[in-house]
């Protein structure tokens, strides 16, 4: 297991663990906060639809799909808040949203149509993907159910925000 290592040692080192959390964690609000202001201000509903829809969906997978705790798993609060992470649940698993979240923003910071933003936003996918794997936050099929469920969310998004926009402004 190619993560066993990395685990041991931020299982060894708890303030390592920490540190690795909260960075994780604030990313994941930075990107949260960001679909919301590109839908505040950038003129579409996309951004915030997307975010929804992938909450909703996830928080329906969770009803149906209740995995018991990763082993080695290293989720703990870690002494820093976060708006959309939280920490103390038990079956907070399929899909991952870290994954998830990660992947429809970094879709949605590419539209910025700049090369470095892309590249960022891909290293930030990598990233977060590696910290829950590393943590054993979740298991890999979290993981990559949170991509499937990024991409067809955006996908979907994509396809029904024109006509919201419509709707939204008045127009026909």
């Amino acid at each position: 297991n190619w993560t066993a290592g990395l685990n041991s040692y931020f299982a060894e080192n708890p303030g390592a663990a920490n540190a690795l959390l909260v960075v994780s964690s604030a990313l994941i609000d930075a990107l949260g906060l960001f679909l919301l202001g590109r839908w505040l201000f950038g003129g579409s509903v996309r951004p915030f639809l997307g975010l929804f829809l992938l909450m909703t969906l996830r928080q329906l997978m969770q009803a149906v799909c209740a995995l018991p705790p990763p082993p080695h798993m290293i989720w703990h609060y870690p002494g820093f808040p976060s708006l959309l992470v939280t920490y103390h649940v038990a079956n907070d698993f399929f899909f991952s949203a870290h994954t998830a979240i990660a992947v429809f923003g970094a879709l949605e910071l590419t539209r910025c149509g700049r090369k470095w933003i892309t590249v960022a936003a891909a290293l930030l996918v990598i990233f977060e993907i590696s910290a829950v794997l590393i943590l054993r936050a979740h298991y890999t099929m979290d993981v990559f159910a949170g991509i499937v469920a990024a991409i067809s969310v955006a996908n979907l998004s994509e396809r029904i925000s024109p006509r919201l926009d419509r709707l939204i402004s008045g127009g026909t």
